[in-house]
């Protein structure tokens, strides 16, 4: 009797914004800890407070059905944004 394996890849990409309640920026935390030549400072500095500054997340349950509708929705397109804030970045876009 002989078997066979189908096997699907498929090629998501989710964009997401800040998400708190997950350690996605802890996690880049550690990679950020290199010193920023002087020069790029201010634009590194306004990019942290905008993401502290509040406004919509992405939650994790976003990104899951972002992931979901691209496996699952022959429509879907290729980049999907997750969560109110990457709507609100690629709908600015």
């Amino acid at each position: 009797m002989q078997t066979s394996m189908s096997i699907c890849v498929f090629h998501i990409s989710t964009r997401t914004g800040r998400s708190p309640e997950t350690r996605f920026g802890e996690n880049a935390r550690g990679h950020m800890q290199s010193e920023v030549p002087f020069e790029y400072q201010a634009a590194l500095d306004a990019v942290f407070a905008g993401a502290r500054a509040g406004g919509p997340v992405t939650h994790a349950c976003d990104v899951g059905s972002a992931v979901w509708r691209g496996v699952t929705d022959p429509a879907a397109p290729l980049r999907l944004p997750a969560g109110q804030d990457a709507e609100a970045m690629a709908a600015a876009q």
